[in-house]
């Protein structure tokens, strides 16, 4: 990354001169300037830029600034190719399955049988 040695107008220039920044106060003082400059800019860029900067995505701040977005879309793909998290939640699902299937089968025993069901039941548990 080479610095910019201007101060900064556009959106990637800020956004450059952010990934370049060292210090949180230069930091702080480019975020003030990108917000101001999203609440005054029509332009979608500058609140997308406060959002990144908002977020510490380092990766797309200088992803805007210098223009490569090999490092993002890398990270998007490897995002993509994680399972779900829903997947889990259809491993449990059998569970319930399995004690509807326990009260259906249990519905139709005779009262003694019931208890001496519960009998072994509890001596298992303890």
């Amino acid at each position: 990354m080479t610095k910019t040695t201007h101060t900064p107008v556009s959106a990637k220039d800020f956004a450059l001169a952010y990934a370049q920044a060292k210090t949180k106060p230069a930091r702080a003082k480019i975020r003030e300037q990108v917000a101001a400059k999203a609440e005054t800019n029509k332009r979608v860029r500058w609140t997308r830029l406060l959002a990144d900067i908002d977020a510490g995505d380092v990766t797309r701040i200088e992803a805007r600034g210098t223009g490569d977005w090999k490092a993002v879309n890398a990270t998007r793909v490897a995002a993509e190719a994680k399972p779900k998290a829903k997947a889990k939640a259809k491993a449990k699902a059998p569970a319930n399955n399995a004690m509807d299937d326990l009260v259906a089968s249990l519905a139709d025993v005779d009262d003694i049988a019931l208890a001496a069901f519960f009998q072994k039941l509890t001596k298992a548990r303890s």
